[in-house]
């Protein structure tokens, strides 16, 4: 039964099919994290060993699976300048020892360079504009031309009909 399915899907979709079931990340090659992004050499303080002297000052309550360890990691404080590490703490791998998605860190930092660039400027139209309730002159024998109020883009003035109407104020990073 599954071979017929593979044959009526074609290649591609039992090939898709088939790579869930893998152990690999389900991400394109392009948006793996490498494995030398992070230099050892580079970070002031590497991991915390195993046998450490510090107190553990937070335990992961969280039900942990049985494959996994909590990991453990510095907790410091902004106060001393000196960065001696307090302690210790523990954090659930499910949240902390996942690599991160970079299709989503690059979307997120795609929206924010795209609104740094939105011009901002603005003009006002006919209903924020001040006044503009009452007829500036009578309709006849004044030998002026008719108008209703001063408010219109006509008017002295009026507010703008075509010009930028400036950003809303709400955005969001998706849709």
């Amino acid at each position: 039964m599954f071979r017929c399915s593979v044959v009526f899907c074609g290649r591609g979709a039992a090939k898709r099919f088939a790579s869930s079931f893998s152990s690999q990340n389900a991400l394109p090659p392009n948006l793996l994290l490498p494995t030398n992004l992070v230099d050892p050499g580079r970070l002031k303080r590497g991991p915390p060993p195993a046998d450490s002297p510090l107190p553990l000052l937070r335990r992961c309550d969280a039900a942990v699976p049985a494959h996994l360890t909590p990991l453990q990691t510095w907790v410091d404080t902004l106060e001393s300048r000196d960065g001696e590490p307090l302690g210790l703490t523990q954090l659930h791998p499910d949240v902390f020892a996942v690599p991160p998605r970079l299709d989503i860190l690059h979307q997120v930092e795609t929206w924010q360079r795209n609104f740094k660039r939105v011009s901002h400027a603005h003009t006002k139209v006919r209903g924020e504009v001040r006044g503009g309730g009452k007829k500036p002159w009578n309709q006849k024998g004044s030998g002026r031309a008719r108008h209703g109020a001063s408010g219109p883009h006509y008017g002295e003035e009026g507010g703008s009909l075509t010009d930028p109407e400036g950003r809303p104020v709400i955005s969001t990073c998706y849709p």
